[in-house]
């Protein structure tokens, strides 16, 4: 399975716009110079985020890759993790409507899906988790170049759309993020023995959920009962910003990414939070 990188790059930019537009006090009333023929409403930005996905050369033909990407994102980051990881766990009853799974997204997120052919009444079904499998594997391997990502932005003119300037972009993480993190919680003693031994390496090929900011994965971790297993939190050194930028799309505010591949343990320390233990493991994504 491969993914054109041109809509990956799309859906980082436009993600990025949904950022923006969640943001207190942005005034939506800049995008009036490119509807100078009707009256603003909040209808104008997702007929605006529509031009531009084809102005980002994706075509009607792409959609159903898109719809994919963006039903795959929210069975991994809302429903079923277990049932991603076996698909024959899938059981109909189980499952809601697709709008469930999206409501907590924006308004103009959600009538984005519906242009581009999101059934919201429908139910996943086994054939979508299977997908999913598949999809999140793929995007978490995915790699779009901070280069590539700032000539899209450029060239869309969004700054003057918009009046975001690069800087805020990608402070609302336009380009991904160098560093990750990941919070494990209730490992075994052999598991947590492994994942704090340098030089060892440790197996994330299926795709992962991991976030751009440590307090949350942190708070993930200790979101266990005491003494119940082990707990640690994996800092990620990615340079090459590798992974799929979730975030708005998947309607969580957890600046998540969902990443694939496998670290090799370079670092471990043990620092104390709220008096209680957690360790803290250093790893190169490779």
């Amino acid at each position: 399975m491969q993914i054109k990188t041109k809509i990956l790059s799309i859906l980082r930019v436009i993600n990025t716009i949904l950022q923006f537009l969640k943001l207190p006090g942005t005034n939506l009333h800049s995008l009036v110079h490119v509807y100078p023929d009707r009256k603003f409403d909040k209808e104008a930005p997702v007929e605006y985020l529509v031009e531009l996905l084809e102005k980002g050369g994706i075509t009607k033909s792409d959609y159903p890759v898109l719809r994919d990407i963006l039903k795959s994102m929210a069975l991994m980051t809302k429903a079923s993790v277990k049932t991603i990881r076996d698909p024959d766990d899938y059981q109909y009853g189980m499952t809601r409507p697709w709008e469930d799974y999206f409501k907590h997204n924006s308004f103009h997120f959600v009538a984005l899906l519906q242009e581009i052919g999101v059934d919201l009444r429908e139910k996943p079904t086994k054939q979508d988790y299977e997908l999913a499998q598949k999809m999140v594997k793929v995007l978490g391997e995915s790699f779009v170049s901070e280069k590539e990502v700032r000539t899209l932005f450029s060239s869309l003119s969004i700054e003057k759309d918009f009046k975001m300037t690069r800087s805020a972009a990608s402070r609302l993480h336009l380009h991904g993020s160098k560093t990750l993190y990941r919070g494990l919680h209730s490992l075994s003693r052999n598991a947590f023995k492994f994942a704090t031994t340098v030089g060892n390496e440790w197996d994330m090929t299926r795709g992962v959920s991991t976030s751009m900011m440590r307090e949350i994965a942190e708070n993930f971790a200790l979101d266990n009962q005491p003494g119940v297993g082990h707990e640690l939190i994996f800092v990620i050194n990615n340079p090459t910003r590798r992974g799929f930028v979730t975030d708005k799309l998947s309607g969580y505010d957890e600046s998540e990414v969902i990443l694939s591949g496998t670290l090799r343990i370079t670092d471990v320390e043990q620092p104390h939070k709220n008096n209680r233990y957690l360790q803290v493991v250093y790893a190169d994504l490779i």
